[in-house]
C-alpha cells in the first residue's frame, strides 16, 4: 500500500461536503418544483395547441384525400372514355366493311340485283348492331332506308358519289348513318348501301359501369349530345362542349363540359362523333361526406381526449421528470448512481467555495472480475457486481456517494477530515471485504480489488482532472499487485505521459524494424556445456535512449500489443533456431495475455512447420502470473503445446503464485529458480534450503531445475551443490545477437577437435 509522503492536517471547513451533497439534493428537488409549477401553467396553453394541431392535420388529411380521390376519379374516367372510344371505332369499322362487303356482291349481280333482298342479307354482315338498307340512284330506298328524310338520302347519295371508296356519314338527332357507293357494269354508281346506328348503342358497354354513373354520352361536332346514360341520358340536343374543343381531341382532353360540371372528351376516331364522360361532383359523393364527417369526429373525440389527459399529464410531470433524472444517473444493475451523477457531485463540490479539500475520490477496480464472468456466465458476473455494491454500500459513510462506473469500476466519493489517513483506512476496508469469498447460488467466487485515490483541491480540481488522477494513481496500484492501494502523486503524470509514448512507439516498432531478439545462453550446470539458449526481446530505436523490457513489455501487455509482438518473438526464434545447430533448443517467453487471447498453439504449428524445426527444440516459458486467472483456455493451450512436443518451462518459480498443486496440473518439463533466491544462496540458509526444497520438488515430478540469474562462480556452485541440473546468468556470457552465437557454437564444437589434433 502506497501513502501520500506527508499528511497535512486540513481545518474543520472539510465538513462543508455533506452540505454539498445536500445542495445537489435541494438544487434538484428546486429544480423539480419549478418544472411541476410550469407544467401546471401551461397544461391548458398546451392542450389548446394539441387541438388546433389535430384540427388542422384533421382538414389537412380530409383535402389531401378529396384530392386522391379527385385524381383517382379523373384517371379512372379517361381511362373508361379511351376504351370506349377504341370499342366505338371499332364498331364503325366492322360496319363500314360489312358495307364494302354488300357493295361488292351487289357490284357482281348487275341487272339482276334485288335491292330488297340485298338489305335482308345486310344483317348476316351486321348483327343486331345496325339495321341496313339501301338506295338505288333515283332516290328509291329500300330495307331500313325507307326511314331516311328525302334531305337525308339525298345528303347520302352526293355524298357517297363525291367519297367513292369511302364511308360518308350523316348525323341527325337520334341516329347515324353510315353510306357506301356500289357501281353499275359500267363503273357508274348504281346506289348506295346504308347501315343506321343508334347512337346509343356505342356507350351502351360502359353505361353501367360505377364511373359512367356521373353520365356518359355521344355528341356531334358542334357538341350536341345524341344519346347519353346517368344524369346525360336526359340531355338529348343539348350543347354540352365548344365545337372547336374537338378539333384537337384524339385522345381523352379534361374540359368544362358546362358550367360547374367537368369532364373528358374524345373524338371517335374520323367520324363526326365523339364520346364525353362527366366527372362526378365530388362534394356531394357519399365517400368524401364519410371521410369529412369521420375525420372531423376523430378531430372533436381526440381533442376532448388530449384536453382531459393534458392536464392529468401535467400534474404527472413532476414525477416523470424524477423517474428520468433517476434512470439517467443510476446504475440500473446494481441500483448505485452512475459516472454522470460522479460528475455532478464532484462539479458541485469544485464549485463551493469550502469544498477545497474536502472530497476523497476512491475509485476502485476488481481483480478476476473477468475470469469469474467468463467462466460462469454474465448471469453470475451480474449478481457478483450486486453484492459488491452492497458491501461497498455498507462500507461507505452516511454523507459518502458510491457509484458504479462501468464493467467492474466502482468509485466512492467520501467526506474527510485531511488527506490520508482516513481515506486509507477506509481504501484497505474495502481491499479486505472485497477479497472474501462470494457465495453465489451454488458457485464459490473469489475476486479482490485495487484501488486509486486522489483529493480534491490538492491533486486537482475539476471533476475530470479529479477522475483522472484517480484513474492513474488505480493504475499504479494494479501495478503493484492484487489488493494495492496507491494515492495520487504528481509524478504519475510523468508516467502516464512515458506509457503513453512507449505505447506509441511499440505500435510501429515491428514494422520499423526496431525489435531484435538476443540470446542467453542455459549451460549445463556441471560440465557447463551449452544446452539451450532464452530469446530476449530487446527493442533499439535510432537516436534514442533504449527502454528495458521490464518496462515494455508490461505496457504491451496492459495494451494487447503483447499479442502481435509475441506472434513475431516466436516466428522470429524459429527461424533462428532452424540456424542453431541441433541439439541445442531455444526458450520463448510467452505472456499469460497471449495464451488468453491468442491462438498460441497453432501459430507455434506453423511457425515449427515453415522453418523445419523439430517440436522439442522450442520451449515455452510461462510465469507463474498466468495462474492468477486460473483458465481453462490457457491450461488447454498448454496441454496443445505439450502434445505437440514443445516443452514447457514455468519461469519464476516461488515468487507468488505458485503452489504444489500447479506443479501437477500442468504438463511442465522444467522450472526456474528465480534470481531472488540466487542471490541470497551465499547468505541465508533459510534460501538454501528453499531452493533445495524446490530442485526435489521438481525432481519428483520428473522435472528439470533451471537456476537463474548465476552471477558469480560461488552461486553456481551452490546450486551444483544443491542438485540444479541447468544454469543461466551473467557468468556465462550476455545476451548476444544470433550471429555471435552461431559462432561461438561452431568455436564450442570445434574445440574438441583442436585438442585431438594437438594431442
Amino acid at each position: 500500500m502506497t501513502f501520500p509522503g506527508s499528511t497535512p492536517v486540513a481545518t474543520r471547513v472539510i465538513s462543508s461536503a455533506p452540505a454539498a451533497a445536500q445542495s445537489m439534493r435541494g438544487s434538484s428537488s428546486r429544480r423539480f418544483v419549478r418544472f411541476g409549477a410550469v407544467a401546471r401553467q401551461s397544461a391548458f396553453a398546451l392542450g389548446v395547441m394539441r387541438i388546433i394541431v389535430i384540427c388542422l392535420a384533421a382538414w389537412g388529411a380530409w383535402t389531401h384525400e378529396r384530392s386522391q380521390i379527385r385524381a383517382d376519379t379523373e384517371r379512372e374516367a379517361a381511362a373508361v372514355l379511351e376504351t370506349a372510344v377504341r370499342a366505338g371505332d371499332r364498331t364503325l369499322g366492322d360496319l363500314d366493311r360489312a358495307l364494302a362487303g354488300l357493295a361488292s356482291r351487289a357490284e357482281s349481280l348487275g341487272a339482276s340485283l334485288d335491292l330488297s333482298a340485298l338489305t335482308a342479307d345486310g344483317a348476316a354482315f351486321t348483327g343486331d348492331r345496325a339495321t341496313v338498307g339501301a338506295i338505288d340512284g333515283s332516290g328509291v330506298a329500300a330495307g331500313a332506308a325507307i326511314t331516311l328524310t328525302s334531305a337525308d338520302r339525298q345528303a347520302l347519295l352526293a355524298g357517297a358519289q363525291a367519297q367513292k371508296g369511302q364511308r360518308v356519314f350523316v348525323v341527325s338527332s337520334s341516329r347515324i348513318a353510315l353510306a357506301r357507293v356500289f357501281n353499275d357494269r359500267d363503273g357508274r354508281g348504281a346506289g348506295v348501301l346504308v347501315a343506321i346506328v343508334n347512337p346509343a348503342t356505342l356507350i351502351a358497354d360502359f353505361a353501367d359501369l360505377e364511373i359512367s354513373r356521373a353520365g356518359i354520352a355521344v355528341v356531334d361536332r358542334e357538341g350536341r349530345v345524341l344519346a347519353g346514360a346517368g344524369p346525360l341520358s336526359h340531355a338529348g340536343g343539348e350543347s354540352l362542349v365548344i365545337s372547336y374543343l374537338l378539333r384537337d381531341a384524339a385522345s381523352p382532353q379534361l374540359t368544362d363540359l358546362v358550367p360547374g360540371r367537368r369532364g373528358y372528351i374524345a373524338n371517335l376516331g374520323d367520324s363526326p362523333l365523339a364520346l364525353v364522360a362527366q366527372l362526378p361532383d365530388l362534394d356531394g359523393e357519399s365517400p368524401l361526406v364519410w371521410w369529412r364527417n369521420a375525420t372531423l369526429t376523430a378531430a372533436i373525440v381526440l381533442s376532448l381526449l388530449i384536453f382531459i389527459t393534458s392536464t392529468v399529464m401535467a400534474l404527472r410531470a413532476l414525477n416523470y421528470e424524477e423517474r428520468i433524472a433517476n434512470f439517467a444517473s443510476r446504475d440500473p444493475l446494481t441500483g448505485l448512481v452512475n459516472r454522470t451523477a460522479i460528475r455532478e457531485r464532484l462539479d458541485q463540490a469544485h464549485a463551493s467555495p469550502n469544498a477545497r479539500g474536502s472530497i476523497a475520490l476512491l475509485i476502485i477496480d476488481l481483480d478476476r472480475f473477468k475470469y469469474v464472468n467468463d467462466t460462469h456466465g454474465h448471469a453470475v458476473g451480474d449478481e457478483l457486481l450486486r453484492v459488491v455494491a452492497q458491501r461497498l454500500s455498507a462500507l461507505a459513510g452516511e454523507d459518502d456517494l458510491v457509484a458504479r462506473l462501468g464493467g467492474d469500476e466502482f468509485a466512492i466519493i467520501q467526506s474527510v477530515v485531511g488527506f490520508g489517513d482516513e481515506t486509507g483506512a477506509l481504501a484497505l476496508r474495502i481491499c479486505r471485504e472485497l477479497a472474501a469469498p462470494y457465495v453465489l447460488g451454488t458457485i464459490q467466487a473469489n475476486v479482490g480489488a485495487s484501488v486509486g485515490v486522489a483529493f480534491a483541491g490538492r491533486d486537482a480540481g475539476a471533476a475530470t482532472e479529479l477522475m483522472k488522477a484517480a484513474d492513474m494513481a488505480l493504475y499504479a496500484a494494479k501495478a503493484q499487485g492484487r489488493g494495492s492501494v496507491c494515492f495520487f502523486h504528481p509524478e504519475m503524470n510523468e508516467a502516464l505521459h512515458r506509457k503513453m509514448m512507449i505505447e506509441a512507439g511499440l505500435r510501429t516498432a515491428i514494422a520499423s524494424r526496431e525489435l531484435h531478439l538476443a540470446y542467453q545462453s542455459i549451460k549445463d550446470a556441471r560440465s557447463e556445456e551449452t544446452v539451450g539458449y532464452e530469446a530476449l526481446l530487446r527493442w533499439r530505436r535510432p537516436n534514442m535512449p533504449d527502454i528495458s523490457p521490464g518496462e515494455f513489455v508490461a505496457v504491451a501487455e496492459e495494451t494487447g500489443l503483447i499479442v502481435p509482438i509475441g506472434a513475431w518473438v516466436l516466428e522470429r526464434a524459429c527461424a533462428d533456431i532452424a540456424r542453431i545447430p541441433k541439439p541445442i533448443r531455444v526458450a520463448v517467453n510467452c505472456s499469460p495475455v497471449q495464451l488468453e487471447s491468442f491462438d498460441l498453439a497453432t501459430h507455434v504449428h506453423k511457425c515449427l512447420d515453415h522453418y523445419g524445426v523439430a517440436a522439442d527444440r522450442l520451449e515455452i516459458e510461462v510465469t507463474e502470473s498466468f495462474l492468477i486467472n486460473d483458465s481453462p483456455r490457457i491450461a488447454g493451450q498448454l496441454r496443445r503445446l505439450k502434445r505437440m512436443g514443445v516443452r514447457i518451462s514455468l519461469d519464476d518459480f516461488g515468487t507468488g503464485y505458485s503452489s504444489l498443486n500447479c506443479l501437477e496440473q500442468y504438463p511442465f518439463d522444467s522450472v526456474k529458480i528465480d534470481r531472488s533466491f540466487v542471490q541470497k544462496l551465499e547468505r541465508r540458509e533459510a534460501t538454501r534450503a528453499t531452493v533445495k526444497a524446490i530442485i526435489e520438488l521438481a525432481s519428483s515430478f520428473g522435472m528439470t531445475t533451471i537456476a537463474e540469474g548465476i552471477e558469480t562462480r560461488a552461486q553456481l556452485n551452490a546450486v551444483v551443490e544443491l542438485g540444479c541440473a541447468e544454469a543461466q546468468g551473467f557468468l556465462f556470457g550476455k545476451p548476444k545477437p544470433l550471429d555471435e552465437v552461431l559462432a561461438l557454437v561452431s568455436l564450442d564444437r570445434s574445440e574438441p577437435l583442436r585438442r585431438a589434433a594437438s594431442a
